[in-house]
């Protein structure tokens, strides 16, 4: 357990500006809770990378694009395994999928015109 990592925006009581860090478990805890570090979102990290080599999040909105013309967007997800687009992240060719942002930033990404 102590081998997971986590994105965490937040901020510490005496800043106004929310900032995106990467923390373990353990620097997870200790920062919150010693230092009064508030939090507005946590999500784990999927040990993947999108094709510009940003590391993918549950809670990612990803674009999809290949030299065919074939595009699709989707949100990351976990539940007993990461998921895009209802495929195991594990078992897609990340070289199409791009991370565009993420639904605490911009939830209008996912929307379908």
């Amino acid at each position: 357990m102590s081998n997971l990592k986590f994105r965490v925006r937040g901020k510490m009581p005496t800043q106004e500006r929310i900032r995106t860090y990467y923390y373990s478990l353990r620097e997870l805890m200790n920062y919150a809770i010693l230092r009064g570090f508030i939090v507005e979102s946590v999500d784990l990290y999927s040990s993947r990378e999108d094709k510009n080599g940003m590391e993918v999040c549950e809670n990612d909105i990803m674009a999809y694009n290949d030299e065919m013309g074939a595009n699709d967007v989707g949100l990351v997800s976990y539940n007993d395994g990461f998921y895009l687009c209802g495929q195991n992240l594990k078992d897609l060719d990340m070289d199409y999928w791009e991370v565009i942002g993420n639904v605490h930033d911009d939830k209008s990404l996912l929307e379908v015109d």
